[in-house]
C-alpha cells in the first residue's frame, strides 16, 4: 500500500459525520413527541386504550431525507415532520 491509498482510507471521525442527516435528525427529534396508547383494565369491564405521548426516539423513525437544508421525517405514529435549519441569532 502506497501512501495515496492511505489518504484515500481515511473516513472522517464520528463527530463531524454526525453533522448530516443523522446528526440532523438526533436534533431534530428533541422536543418532538410520540403519539400512541396505553392500555387500561380494569376488573370485570372491556380494555380501553387511551392516546399517549411519550418523547420521540430515532426508532420511532421509519423514513427520512433532506429536501435542500429541510429534513422530512416520517414516523411510526403515521405522522409527517417538516424540520426547518434554525435560523443563526
Amino acid at each position: 500500500m502506497n501512501e495515496n491509498d492511505k489518504d484515500k482510507d481515511k473516513t472522517p471521525p464520528i463527530e463531524t459525520a454526525e453533522i448530516g442527516l443523522e446528526g440532523r435528525i438526533r436534533e431534530g427529534l428533541k422536543g418532538l413527541m410520540f403519539q400512541t396508547n396505553r392500555e387500561v383494565k380494569k376488573e370485570g369491564e372491556p380494555t380501553r386504550y387511551v392516546p399517549a405521548e411519550r418523547p420521540m426516539k430515532r426508532a420511532d423513525v421509519l423514513a427520512a431525507k433532506m429536501d435542500g437544508k429541510t429534513v422530512i421525517l416520517v414516523t411510526a405514529d403515521g405522522r409527517k415532520h417538516r424540520l426547518e435549519p434554525k435560523a443563526a441569532a
